[in-house]
């Protein structure tokens, strides 16, 4: 949540953030995310000390009213990409 403005921070989906897999830093422009992400900063600045552990690629769409699709984790070639042994 740094930037590279000396005491600047951003949060939300203006900033990267890190993937808890492949540690590896990433955008993430879900509301989800930038909400989680926003109440971590607010804790900091007010004095509490958490972290924003990352993000899991977790993301969840309904299509119709009986039929939803998401997705979690890496794409065979994004696991690939990172060195992933895939089966």
């Amino acid at each position: 949540m740094k930037t590279v403005i000396i005491g600047g921070v951003a949060a939300g989906d203006c900033a990267m953030v890190k993937n808890r897999i492949t540690g590896r830093r990433q955008r993430s422009a879900m509301g989800s995310t930038a909400n989680i992400a926003g109440r971590a900063l607010a804790l900091n600045l007010s004095g509490e000390t958490t972290e924003h552990k990352g993000v899991l690629g977790t993301g969840i769409a309904k299509l119709s009213p009986s039929l939803s699709a998401a997705r979690t984790g890496l794409t065979e070639a994004a696991a690939r990409e990172n060195g992933f042994d895939v089966v």
